[in-house]
């Protein structure tokens, strides 16, 4: 369990907080492109790490975030004519450019320079990998862009989506570092009916011996459940600085890569980014993949099972499954067929962490050995927030971003074999790994 001041450097994440200065020393998940389609169209609510922004794409096709309020008298840009590479606010004409400079004031005399002393507060970006990023922190610290293989593929064999959780970053993030819940949350009552391999070998054993190791990017974790006498079933969960996780994806034949960003929209709510790639063919080739990741696409749900589209912050992303309505539990369902009674993994693990409250108390928590990554991601960045705050030590992760291209993986290992070597095969992302995973 946390203390009080623990959990507070944990989640909290607003600007000045030791937590938040550690998510600005990262490029982070902001938009999707389709969000933003095309040069000079209608610019976008965006909130991250605490702070009210806009998002725009101008007549050149540079994507901007800047400021929510204009810098004159304070109204929101959202309203801004996005024209002639800036946004114009609507109240007195002050336009701004991508980088935040007032490139033309009108309400001033032709004489004037005070545009030239007027700048709002903007932040750069880079669309790469299905995902446009934002660096939100001071530029003497930017880094090179986070090195996930998704980063560096054709557009084609990539693809992202987006899911909003009402719920602080952290308790959100570690469900997808909990090597066990799988094998309860997201299971069937009749196993033999359940499509993904990888939960009937989960289902032999509920009960994963668990192990981790600290990484230049985070923390690699191993559990280890018995699947025959020479034999264990090895699955490997991944945390990486510093809301990243990684869990191996039932993809048949197709060597399908997958990581999700838990980006902190502020300290209560939570935007959950996936990204899918394969390194060999595009993602629309593979018939799993066709109908829920075309452009426009808001993940593995239907069109239907979002509420209706706001202009707030991610309000697109929002589901119609939420805690208003016990997020449509059915508990016939829960009876006869599968475990929680609820639809699907996604809307199953929103409904665990958002019940927790927005911000957890750790404090009232009992951990057991299942817990064990959870546990060391938790002090790796408590340690790195501290460091910063105290040493200006620069955390994990910020300045090895070729660290972050692995991949979690599942494997059948002799018994006794060293499980982080035995693992390191399949967990190198490149096409030739994937003769030796399940």
């Amino acid at each position: 369990m946390l203390n009080r001041e623990e959990n507070e450097i944990l989640c909290r994440v607003g600007s000045g907080t030791p937590m938040g200065e550690v998510f600005r020393r990262f490029w982070i998940p902001a938009l999707l492109p389709w969000e933003l389609p095309e040069p000079d169209c209608a610019p976008v609510r965006l909130r991250l790490l605490g702070e009210n922004l806009i998002a725009f794409r101008d007549t050149d096709g540079k994507v901007g975030v800047v400021a929510e309020n204009c810098p004159h008298r304070g109204a929101s840009l959202f309203f801004g004519r996005n024209e002639e590479s800036g946004l114009r606010c609507v109240y007195h004409g002050w336009k701004f450019n991508a980088s935040g400079a007032c490139v033309d004031m009108p309400n001033e005399p032709p004489e004037s320079n005070f545009k030239g002393k007027v700048k709002i507060a903007a932040y750069p970006t880079l669309l790469q990998g299905g995902i446009i990023w934002v660096y939100m922190g001071a530029p003497e610290n930017q880094p090179e862009l986070t090195g996930f293989l998704s980063n560096q593929l054709p557009e084609a064999h990539v693809t992202s989506w987006k899911r909003h959780q009402a719920c602080n970053y952290m308790q959100a993030l570690e469900g997808g570092i909990d090597p066990s819940h799988a094998a309860f949350l997201h299971s069937r009552l009749d196993v033999s009916s359940d499509p993904n391999p990888m939960n009937h070998l989960m289902a032999n054993d509920k009960t994963p011996k668990v192990h981790v190791v600290n990484t230049s990017y985070g923390v690699l974790i191993g559990s280890r459940r018995a699947y025959d006498d020479e034999q264990d079933y090895w699955r490997t969960n991944i945390f990486l600085m510093p809301c990243y996780t990684m869990a191996a994806v039932d993809s048949g034949n197709r060597p399908i890569l997958r990581w999700s960003g838990w980006v902190p929209i502020d300290d209560e709510n939570t935007m959950r980014f996936t990204t899918e790639c394969d390194p060999v063919h595009p993602m629309d080739t593979n018939p799993k993949h066709q109908s829920r990741h075309k452009p426009g696409s808001t993940g593995f749900l239907g069109d239907n099972d979002y509420e209706p589209s706001t202009t707030l912050p991610g309000g697109m992303f929002r589901t119609r499954f939420n805690s208003a309505n016990d997020y449509l539990i059915d508990r016939e369902d829960q009876k006869s067929r599968t475990y929680s009674g609820i639809r699907d993994a996604g809307t199953q693990d929103q409904a665990m962490t958002e019940s927790m409250g927005s911000i957890y108390t750790r404090d009232r928590e009992h951990l057991g050995t299942a817990d064990l990554g959870i546990i060391a991601s938790r002090r790796m960045l408590i340690a790195a927030a501290k460091a910063l705050r105290d040493d200006g030590a620069s955390p994990n992760g910020a300045l090895t971003p070729a660290a972050f291209k692995v991949n979690a993986c599942n494997v059948l290992l002799p018994k006794g074999t060293d499980w982080v070597r035995g693992t390191e095969a399949a967990s190198e992302p490149e096409v030739g790994a994937y003769s030796k995973m399940l």
